[in-house]
């Protein structure tokens, strides 16, 4: 990339840097600095060869668009880390998280408060569907909103619980 950023624009020599002088009225010398830009920062976040070559593919293959869309996100402070790690994914050199290994649950009142949820989302389907053989899946469970009405009543459930405890 830099070697045709080198042939397209004009270069002026500094000992042995070699300086690329881009027109700042020129969209196309943008691009490129961008792309050149998204590049480093992808290669810097690689740890192998091999995802360095996955990264440079994507960004040289890459639309201007999505170009200019990812320098913006990336020069974004909130959000300049977040987008490196969804343009790693997008090149194919890094995954989500697999579903097969989830991360540990973190805290103790949410994990507690699901389970329960759970648990009285399927008492009020078998109370609303008492002839049902099979079980319904968590999906099921949240389309027709049994999922919503068993949080409101474990969190009431809960509130009374530690309320009677504190006191």
């Amino acid at each position: 990339m830099l070697e045709k950023a080198a042939q397209k624009f004009p270069t002026k020599k500094y000992n042995k840097t070699i300086h690329i002088i881009l027109n700042e009225n020129d969209d196309e010398a943008y691009e490129s600095a961008y792309r050149i830009g998204l590049a480093a920062a992808l290669i810097n976040k690689a740890k192998t060869p091999e995802e360095i070559q996955k990264h440079i593919r994507y960004i040289q293959s890459a639309m201007p668009e999505e170009i200019w869309f990812w320098t913006s996100k990336l020069l974004d402070e909130e959000i300049g880390e977040k987008a490196l790690n969804a343009l790693a994914i997008l090149s194919g050199a890094a995954t989500t998280q697999s579903k097969r290994h989830p991360q540990p649950q973190k805290g103790t009142f949410w994990p507690i408060v699901r389970q329960r949820m759970q648990q009285k989302a399927l008492q009020l389907y078998l109370q609303d569907n008492p002839k049902t053989k099979s079980k319904p899946t968590i999906r099921e469970l949240r389309q027709k909103g049994y999922l919503h009405k068993a949080k409101l009543a474990t969190l009431k459930e809960m509130k009374t619980q530690f309320s009677a405890v504190s006191i």
